[in-house]
């Protein structure tokens, strides 16, 4: 698992992900794209339950595999598929996750860190 800060992301991407609250949570797992393109779309938007996910600067989490068995709420529409995803590790470096990867989880609101790593995986808080 591998666990990304966007520090300041760009309007584009904040739009592209549907996030529309800070902060936000986002998990993104290995898969290939139905087409194999990484053209990405989702309907999906932050909600008054909290269905949606990042960091204060929209934080996000790649994950190889799902210790939660957590999906996206049935009101999205369409699915989010990223060719890389680039951020600051924990450790705060630059790194870059070569995809492609889709949008199987989120969830916007502050959060204990426990309820992050339930939901997000361990080392996601």
């Amino acid at each position: 698992m591998h666990t990304l800060l966007l520090d300041d992301p760009d309007e584009e991407t904040l739009d592209r992900w549907s996030v529309e609250h800070l902060p936000t949570w986002l998990r993104f797992d290995p898969a290939p794209a139905p087409d194999g393109t990484a053209e990405t779309s989702s309907s999906c938007t932050a909600q008054a339950d909290g269905k949606a996910s990042a960091a204060d600067s929209a934080g996000m989490t790649a994950t190889e595999d799902d210790p939660t068995g957590a999906a996206l709420p049935e009101a999205c529409s369409s699915t989010l598929y990223e060719d890389e995803l680039r951020g600051l590790s924990a450790g705060g470096e630059q790194i870059s996750l070569p995809g492609p990867w889709v949008l199987t989880h989120r969830r916007s609101g502050a959060l204990p860190k426990h309820v992050v790593e339930r939901e997000f995986g361990p080392g996601a808080g």
